[in-house]
C-alpha cells in the first residue's frame, strides 16, 4: 500500500546519465532543467532556465504542430553538443504540457546478435500455440542477454492477479536463475505498471548512482511519468540490492494495449546501454509481441465463432419455456467445454438441473443458487476461490472451488471446477512482512529470492482471459432469450 502510495512521477530528480528539459508548449520557454546540464551542454542551469529553448545550444527543433500528437509521442535525433562538441542524442517526448527533451551519450552500439530480420523475425511472428509462446520467449532472452552484455534476462508474464512468472530465462554461468518462479504483485506495483504503458523502456544503468535533483523556474513539480530518466524509487532501489543487481533494462511487452508481460534484464555491476542497443532488443521484444497479438486475436476469433455456433443450436432446439432444460442437458456439455470445466447447472423458476461429468451435489447447487441470488448487480460472476467469497463453500470446496456464475434475466447459469490442490513457487517468501519504520525510505523489501514453495487448497485451476472472455460472450448471447425470463 505504501508503495502504490509513492508519487514516481513527481519525484523531482532525474538518472545521472542523460540530462532533462521541459519546454511549456504555450511559450517554447525551458521550465524546468537538470542541475547536470552542462554536462551535455556549454550552458549552465541558471543560462537555460526560463529562456527559449531554441537558445539552448541543441540543434533539435520544436515545431507547434507536435503537440496534435498523441502524448508519449517521441522522436529521437543526434545532434553536436556538449562542452566539447561531442554527438549526444536527444529523445523528444510529447506531453500534455509541451516537450520533454533528454539528452543522452551517443555511445558507439555494440551489437553482438544478428538484427531480427529475415528468418527470426517470421519465428517470432509465427507463434501458433502456447508452446511456442515459451519456446520464443527463451530465444528472445537468448537474444536480448548477447545484444545487451546482460548477466541474466528473463521474460516475466503477469498472471490474472498481477503476480509475475518468469516462463524463460537467459543467464550466465554462475548466475542465480529464476526459470519457472512466481513474483508477487507487490513486487511491481500497479502505479509502476502503469508506467510501462507510458514509456517504451525502464533503464537503470546504475542504482548506486545519486540522482540529480530537477531545477524549476515557478516551483512547480514536473510530471516525469514519460521520462526515461525519472529517478528510481528508494524502494526499488533496494530491491535491486536484495537481489544482487545494480544495472537493469525492463522493455513492457504489451498486447493489445494491455501489459502482458516484461522482458527483464540485470548486469550485476553499473553499465550503461547505448542507444543502438537499446533500439535493437526493442525491435526483439515488439516482433515477439506481434506474435503474440496475431495468435492470441485468431485464438479468439475461432473461440467466438464456435460459441455461437453452439448457442444458435441450443436456441434451435428451444421453442418453449418447457425445451429449455431439455436443451440445456443436450448442449450443456459442449457450452461447458468452451469455458474449460467438466459440469454446469441452470436454475429457472424453482427447479434446477445439473449437466456435463460429475456435477455437484444438488445441495450444494442450491446453496450456491441462494447466496448467488442474494449478490446485487453482478449479473457474472468469475472466481477461482468461492471460499473466499463464500465462507460455507469450504465444506464442498473439493466439487466446486472454481465458479461461473450467470444471471440470465430470472435464470441463473453455472459451471464449476473442483479443488485443485497446486504448488506455487514464489522467489522468495511473498508473505513475509517488510520492515516498516515510519516513511518510504525506510520500508524494506524482502532480502532473499530463493525459491519458495506455497501448497494452496481449496482453490480451482486459474480461468484464462479466453475463458472468461467465453463467458461473458455466452452470458451476452443468452440474454437476447425469451425463453429465460
Amino acid at each position: 500500500a505504501s508503495c502504490e502510495d509513492e508519487d514516481l512521477r513527481h519525484s523531482g530528480y532525474v538518472l545521472g546519465h542523460g540530462a532533462l528539459l521541459h519546454v511549456a508548449g504555450q511559450s517554447g520557454l525551458v521550465t524546468h532543467v537538470g542541475e547536470n546540464i552542462g554536462d551535455f551542454v556549454s550552458l549552465t542551469p541558471a543560462q537555460i532556465l526560463g529562456r527559449p529553448f531554441a537558445d539552448c545550444a541543441i540543434a533539435v527543433q520544436l515545431h507547434p504542430d507536435d503537440l496534435r500528437r498523441a502524448p508519449g509521442s517521441r522522436t529521437e535525433h543526434s545532434v553536436d553538443a556538449g562542452p566539447a562538441g561531442k554527438r549526444i542524442r536527444a529523445l523528444v517526448t510529447v506531453t500534455q504540457s509541451g516537450w520533454l527533451v533528454e539528452l543522452l551519450a551517443d555511445s558507439a552500439a555494440r551489437i553482438a546478435a544478428p538484427r531480427p530480420g529475415g528468418h527470426q523475425q517470421a519465428r517470432f511472428e509465427s507463434v501458433s500455440n502456447d508452446e511456442d509462446i515459451v519456446s520464443f520467449a527463451a530465444t528472445l532472452t537468448e537474444l536480448a542477454r548477447e545484444v545487451g552484455g546482460f548477466a541474466r534476462a528473463m521474460v516475466y508474464r503477469f498472471e490474472d492477479d498481477w503476480a509475475g512468472t518468469v516462463i524463460a530465462e537467459s543467464v550466465s554461468p554462475g548466475v542465480e536463475g529464476f526459470l519457472g518462479l512466481r513474483f508477487p504483485a507487490s513486487d511491481i506495483p500497479k502505479i509502476a505498471r502503469d508506467l510501462y504503458l507510458m514509456t517504451p523502456y525502464r533503464h537503470i544503468p546504475d542504482s548506486l548512482a545519486q540522482p540529480v535533483r530537477l531545477l524549476s523556474a515557478g516551483g512547480e513539480p514536473l510530471d516525469l511519468g514519460y521520462a526515461d530518466l525519472r529517478s528510481v524509487s528508494p524502494m526499488h532501489i533496494e530491491y535491486m540490492r536484495n537481489m544482487g543487481v545494480t544495472a537493469s533494462f525492463s522493455v513492457p511487452i504489451v498486447v493489445q494495449s494491455s501489459l502482458w508481460g516484461l522482458l527483464a534484464s540485470h548486469r550485476l555491476s553499473a553499465s550503461q546501454l547505448g542507444q543502438d542497443d537499446i533500439s535493437h532488443i526493442r525491435e526483439l521484444v515488439h516482433s515477439y509481441e506481434i506474435g503474440l497479438a496475431n495468435y492470441f486475436a485468431s485464438r479468439r476469433v475461432a473461440a467466438l465463432a464456435k460459441i455461437e455456433r453452439t448457442v444458435e443450436a441450443i436456441r434451435s432446439d428451444v421453442a418453449s419455456p418447457e425445451d429449455v432444460f431439455s436443451a440445456a442437458l443436450k448442449h450443456g456439455s459442449a457450452l461447458s467445454a468452451m469455458i474449460d470445466c467438466g459440469a454446469g447447472a441452470l436454475v429457472h423458476h424453482g427447479r434446477s438441473l445439473a449437466f456435463g461429468r460429475n456435477p455437484p451435489d444438488a445441495a450444494v447447487i442450491d446453496a450456491i443458487d441462494r447466496w448467488f441470488v442474494q449478490r446485487e448487480g453482478e449479473p457474472l460472476l468469475i472466481t477461482d476461490h468461492l471460499c473466499s467469497l463464500l465462507p460455507e463453500a469450504q465444506a464442498f470446496a473439493h466439487q466446486v472451488s472454481g465458479l461461473v456464475a450467470m444471471k440470465i434475466n430470472e435464470a441463473r447459469f453455472y459451471w464449476y471446477r473442483p479443488e485443485l490442490i497446486q504448488q506455487v513457487n514464489w522467489a522468495g517468501n511473498p508473505f513475509k512482512p517488510g520492515a516498516v519504520q515510519g516513511d518510504m525510505s525506510q520500508l524494506s523489501p524482502r532480502r532473499s529470492f530463493q525459491k519458495w514453495a506455497e501448497t494452496k487448497h481449496q482453490q480451482s485451476d486459474s480461468w484464462r482471459n479466453e475463458h472468461r472472455m467465453a463467458a461473458k460472450k455466452i452470458s451476452k448471447l443468452l440474454m437476447d432469450w425469451p425463453w429465460l425470463r
